[in-house]
């Protein structure tokens, strides 16, 4: 299943043999909330279980499909971490580390770079590194990684670095 922010989960209460019934679900099985429909939808925020019963306030039939869990829900930002920045004279390397700890972890990290914050140049991302090269000798450059998971969740690093002088 594709990773969300939110899952939305629709319940829908099949016949009953109680009298005047009750539809209730709860997400931890303990604080049920009634419902007046025999569907109800509920959306979720984070991974979760979901319970459906139906009751008459004295008897209880538990739905034999639940309870379902919710999974794939994207709850936290990715990180990033900058490591070194090595200089050449006419390049510069910047090491990172990229994760989320949701959805497989799947992330993708670009980088920019300029001799401004302005930035204006595109690095290349190879592996876990950004390679800004073409510099000048002797110039600090100013750069921006910024990594996103696989719901557009982002976080962005900044540095700079001067290239080595002959």
């Amino acid at each position: 299943s594709t990773c969300t922010t939110s899952k939305t989960v629709t319940i829908t209460y099949s016949g009953s043999n109680i009298t005047s019934p009750v539809y209730q679900y709860s997400t931890d099985g303990t604080n049920w909330s009634t419902s007046t429909s025999t569907t109800k939808t509920v959306t979720f925020t984070s991974n979760g279980k979901i319970y459906a019963r139906t009751s008459d306030g004295t008897n209880t039939k538990k739905s034999t499909s639940y309870p379902a869990n919710v999974t794939n829900v994207d709850v936290s930002n990715p990180t990033l971490t900058l490591g070194t920045a090595t200089a050449k004279t006419n390049s510069i390397t910047v090491s990172f580390t990229a994760a989320d700890s949701d959805c497989a972890g799947t992330v993708t990290t670009t980088c920019v770079y300029g001799t401004s914050t302005s930035y204006g140049k595109t690095g290349t991302v190879s592996g876990t590194n950004c390679v800004m090269s073409g510099l000048t000798q002797g110039t600090t450059y100013y750069y921006k990684l910024t990594t996103t998971d696989a719901v557009g969740k982002t976080v962005t690093k900044t540095g700079s670095k001067a290239t080595a002088s002959i």
